[in-house]
């Protein structure tokens, strides 16, 4: 998910397409996914039929039907996104509920990529044994994936068959410690490309073990104790806990930055008085609460919103906030996503700036 934003945050073009909706986890409901895609893929088609670039919107026309074919709804989660234009047509899904709807605008709709990473509870757990690690990959409580190359890491090597070697209890701690250094660096080349918090799922030795010889701990939110051989679905439904503890902890503190940003001038809360400061890049951190969508028209470089009906008539734009969220997140700032009603006396939306 984190790589595809990378690939698509900064694309521009006079039509890209982004097409958002909920799906199922499982069967029959999933097979209501593929009716639900194929009516927003059809909104996207007429849509698109009416711009003026006919080449341009048969060629996006084609890449989305041929996107659409490959995508298999026996593997949904919680909802999907596919992005196409001229030079890209790719899709993921999330594990997050969305707005099913469809936005055709001169860059992509990538707000709730960055919602999915904000608010889901994502993290890494690395099942460790004695000689065997595996590491997985879960979001608000169930398994992304199980992780593979170089995981599972199986110990071939480092241990020695020879009784008397096997008896030297500094020899064996060597090649344990040896065999933990590998999974830590291993660990390591996977989380920078997408880093995330950790739970180590290990016996009370072992963890401790490697945390020893970790080099990474401060990413270590939580241990628990399991089976190295439970199914992945196993190991994350019995540690969720401690990530949705630590979540819980981390948005009471975003949410004290708010409240103390109240009363020192950097704080604001109209949404044209926010637009501009994005504007300018004095955005430090946007607030949404999670849903929260508006059609807008600027005019004057006022925002005036509009209903959702008339977001497909032209010059409208069919979401403000998505264009808040990237255009702050290219200036450096970042967003977080309120749910529960945090921001109700906000309306909806807060901006902490950075003078």
């Amino acid at each position: 998910m984190n790589n595809i934003l990378k690939e698509i945050k900064d694309l521009r073009g006079k039509m890209c397409v982004s097409i958002i909706l909920n799906t199922h986890h499982t069967h029959p409901d999933s097979q209501k996914d593929a009716i639900l895609l194929s009516n927003l893929q059809k909104e996207a088609i007429d849509r698109l039929s009416l711009e003026p670039d006919k080449k341009a919107a048969k060629k996006i026309i084609d890449q989305l039907k041929e996107l659409v074919e490959e995508i298999d709804h026996r593997h949904n989660t919680e909802s999907l996104v596919l992005f196409v234009n001229e030079d890209i047509a790719k899709y993921t899904r999330l594990p997050i509920a969305v707005n099913n709807r469809v936005i055709i605008d001169e860059s992509f709709a990538t707000r709730d990529l960055i919602r999915s990473l904000h608010t889901q509870q994502a993290y890494y757990t690395l099942v460790l044994g004695q000689d065997r690690a595996r590491l997985i990959e879960a979001a608000n409580g169930r398994v992304t994936e199980e992780l593979g190359r170089p995981f599972p890491i199986i110990n071939y090597s480092l241990f020695t068959t020879n009784a008397t070697a096997g008896s030297n209890a500094t020899r064996v701690g060597n090649y344990q410690k040896e065999f933990f250094s590998r999974v830590d660096k291993a660990l390591w080349a996977i989380w920078r490309e997408n880093p995330l918090p950790i739970v180590i799922s290990a016996d009370e030795k072992n963890t401790a073990y490697f945390k020893n010889i970790s080099e990474h701990t401060e990413f270590i939110i939580g241990t628990h104790n399991d089976s190295f051989d439970k199914s992945a679905q196993h190991i994350i439904d019995a540690n969720k806990y401690i990530v949705e503890e630590y979540t819980h902890k981390n948005n009471e503190k975003r949410l004290s930055e708010l409240k103390e940003a109240l009363n020192t001038g950097k704080f604001l809360v109209d949404i044209n008085d926010i637009w501009s400061a994005i504007e300018q890049g004095k955005g430090k951190t946007l607030f949404v609460q999670n849903g929260y969508y508006q059609s807008a028209e600027i005019i004057d470089g006022k925002i005036h919103p509009v209903s959702i009906n008339d977001a497909s008539n032209e010059g409208i734009i069919d979401d403000i906030i998505d264009e808040m969220v990237e255009i702050n997140a290219d200036f450096g700032g970042d967003t977080v996503f309120i749910s529960d009603g945090g921001l109700e006396k906000f309306k909806g939306l807060a901006l902490i700036t950075r003078y």
